[in-house]
């Protein structure tokens, strides 16, 4: 992945860290023994690596196993869960931004909010969120939850990081006093319920979420949420396209930056009324 720049604005470049490659059989030709994929050292090795060579952003795949296509546990992506792979990668970087990628349809809402401004102190400000919905009925049955598809999986994204940034907004700067002779550790006045419902027309098992967090605001306040374009167009802060030539990216990147445009125009009508 890499940032399209504009004239005068720099660009940036960010690498997938997940297993040994993209092909589901990458491992089999790897220089290393399968069982590193599961252990801290090939998570160190491989971050420092991609920091040392100048790489801005690391992302982290998640997922099952397994995509339910029969191969019998061959060829399956060993991997440990992203989330804590980034948690590890953070004390052990010092600049490349951790981006891990979070399913938003089988994970609760509060604890997606609250893991990642976790991994915002832990990093030192660096985190970032790679927005998943699973369209996998797999997935949905090793939960042990309903299959949810088609639109209901961008419903399911949106609400998600509806509730993550207004927890991560239910702490004022500052909230945490920590004063001794009171007994009191935070400021009680800065901390606000969110009060979130999901809409009406909400496709899956609606749901509700008071507050506030039970951590402290981020330490970057509001994290970078990044999604695919056909999962959240107007609500993410970085858009990933991809397409087979040149001609069809430029034209994917127009039609997000257009859609963009129309979203913070819809957004400043809003604010001035």
């Amino acid at each position: 992945m890499s940032g399209i720049s504009r004239p005068g604005q720099p660009g940036f470049l960010a690498l997938e860290l997940d297993g040994d490659g993209a092909h589901p059989a990458a491992w089999r030709k790897a220089w290393h023994a399968p069982d590193e994929l599961l252990n801290g050292s090939r998570i160190r090795s491989t971050v420092l690596a991609a920091e040392s060579a100048g790489i801005h952003v690391a992302t982290f795949a998640d997922g099952s196993g397994t995509d339910g296509s029969g191969a019998g546990g061959r060829d399956v992506a060993g991997r440990l869960n992203a989330l804590q792979r980034a948690a590890f990668a953070g004390p052990v970087t010092s600049s490349i931004v951790l981006v891990p990628e979070v399913d938003t349809v089988y994970t609760e809402p509060f604890h997606i909010s609250t893991q990642l401004a976790s991994l915002d102190y832990v990093s030192g400000g660096r985190a970032g969120w790679l927005v998943a919905a699973s369209g996998s009925a797999e997935e949905a049955a090793a939960v042990g939850r309903s299959f949810v598809e088609g639109a209901a999986l961008a419903q399911e994204a949106a609400a998600s990081v509806e509730v993550s940034r207004r927890l991560w907004d239910s702490w004022e700067d500052h909230a945490v006093i920590r004063d001794v002779p009171t007994g009191r550790y935070f400021d009680v006045d800065k901390l606000h319920y969110i009060d979130f419902e999901t809409p009406a027309d909400f496709a899956g098992a609606g749901y509700s979420v008071k507050g506030p967090s039970i951590i402290p605001r981020p330490l970057q306040g509001q994290l970078p949420v990044v999604a695919q374009a056909d999962l959240l167009r107007s609500d993410a802060d970085v858009v990933l396209v991809s397409a087979p030539t040149p001609s069809l990216l430029a034209e994917e990147v127009a039609d997000v930056r257009a859609r963009t445009a129309v979203g913070a125009a819809r957004f400043l009508r809003a604010a001035r009324r």
